[in-house]
């Protein structure tokens, strides 16, 4: 059986985006390469999200380049 991995979508970034940017997303496992995961922890800070820029250069630029996990582990502030 195949195996799916469900997401949700949060930027309009490629072109099979939904509109708006918003929404629940699907791939078959053996089509993701690349994925960060995170654990929301402080949902209130959601109401901060319109602040953000359109785009984010350096989450845009993980589709096109490489990172080493300790690239996104300072990025992310990841405490381990």
């Amino acid at each position: 059986y195949k195996v799916q991995v469900y997401y949700q979508e949060i930027r309009n970034l490629d072109a099979f985006a939904l509109p708006g940017g918003y929404g629940t997303k699907s791939a078959p496992r053996r089509e993701c390469r690349r994925v960060l995961f995170t654990r929301i922890t402080n949902p209130e800070k959601f109401a901060a999200a319109k602040n953000l820029p359109a785009i984010d250069p350096w989450l845009a630029a993980m589709l096109r380049e490489d990172f080493t996990w300790a690239d996104v582990a300072a990025k992310c502030r990841v405490r381990q």
